[in-house]
């Protein structure tokens, strides 16, 4: 059964200034799939952008490949068509952010269900009362999937 869902009144609550784990430190929050997260204002605010950081998992701990594989840089870029050599199990697979504008009007304004990006940061500039992150699945096939930052700028 699916935890509730986490509405959190203004403040930026997913965001605590470190965007990975660090050396025996937890910086991510484990957030259950299919449970959404929301951002509620009393009035309309005036946004220019959302910015999310999921776990790619930068020590590769859960990635399928040789032990040499894991000393290697990961790559800066990975193009939609690159080879795909391996991929974190942590990281979000399937995700969709939604707004709801100061008219009452809802969009999804992302939806992704084969992420392979780390970051994701949208534009959006404009007037809301609420936006939600929504992770339905990771790449690991678990239930719940690690989480750095959902902030709103």
């Amino acid at each position: 059964m699916k935890n509730a869902d986490v509405n959190i009144k203004g403040a930026e609550i997913l965001f605590n200034g470190k965007d990975r784990n660090l050396y025996g430190e937890t910086n991510h929050y484990l957030v259950e799939n299919g449970q959404k997260i929301t951002y509620t204002f009393d009035s309309p605010i005036s946004i220019s952008g959302v910015k999310v950081v999921f776990d790619s998992d930068l020590t590769r701990e859960t990635f399928d490949i040789h032990d040499v594989e894991r000393q290697h840089s990961m790559r800066c870029n990975q193009l939609d068509d690159s080879p795909m050599m391996s991929i974190s199990k942590t990281l979000a697979k399937e995700y969709e952010i939604t707004v709801t504008y100061a008219d009452g009007n809802k969009e999804v304004i992302k939806k992704d269900i084969e992420n392979k990006k780390r970051n994701v940061l949208l534009s959006i500039n404009a007037d809301i009362i609420d936006i939600s992150l929504t992770v339905n699945s990771n790449w690991g096939n678990t239930d719940k999937t690690n989480v750095f930052t959902f902030e709103v700028k």
